[in-house]
């Protein structure tokens, strides 16, 4: 094999090749919101091995009070819960999603997370990141799941398999399409916090 032939593979498995993706990264600072997605999902694994599942202890004039809370509890045993939601800077007109996956014992079993420029509903975000999600889930071959949301609106019309909706409709018919693929898929509505 030629020398220049196997420093061009070299330079390919090695990503530096001088072409368009690696030239931006090297010199365009990109913000996105997809490494402060990923930080959420890295906090509230570490929240979680913390605190006891469900509960949270205070005590109050010197008794113990459990408080409700809204952190992530575990899915039932031998399923993943996948927790979604999407973030919108409208000054800067951009968007965020992120997916992350849990085993019952609260591991994290896969992180996803990306984001783009434009101008979009807030509601068609949560419903595109709710698909992110069940189309991961069928990726990774989990064939029991209950995603989650912190969107009420698009979870009650999952539950209801009502999907219309003029701004949602098709994203939510195809989230109810690529779910019949699972053995059991549930979604289920989660405050912010637990999210």
């Amino acid at each position: 094999m030629k020398h220049k032939l196997k420093h061009f593979i070299w330079k390919c498995l090695h990503d530096v090749l001088p072409v368009n993706e690696p030239i931006k990264r090297r010199t365009v600072k990109v913000r996105t919101n997809a490494g402060r997605t990923a930080n959420k999902a890295i906090h509230e694994w570490s929240e979680y091995k913390e605190v006891s599942i469900g509960e949270d202890k205070t005590e109050e004039n010197g008794e113990k009070q459990v408080a409700k809370s809204s952190r992530w509890h575990p899915p039932p045993q031998g399923f993943i819960k996948l927790n979604s939601d999407a973030v919108l800077e409208q000054k800067e007109r951009r968007i965020g999603w992120g997916v992350v996956a849990r085993r019952e014992d609260g591991e994290i079993v896969g992180a996803w997370a990306g984001g783009e420029r434009r101008d979009e509903n807030p509601t068609v975000e949560e419903a595109l990141a709710i698909r992110k999600a069940v189309i991961k889930a069928k990726q990774s071959g989990w064939n029991e799941d209950v995603i989650q949301s912190d969107c009420k609106q698009m979870v009650d019309k999952l539950k209801d398999m009502n999907a219309e909706d003029s701004v949602t409709g098709t994203i939510l018919i195809d989230i109810l399409k690529l779910s019949q693929g699972f053995d059991e898929c549930c979604f289920s509505f989660v405050k912010r916090d637990g999210n």
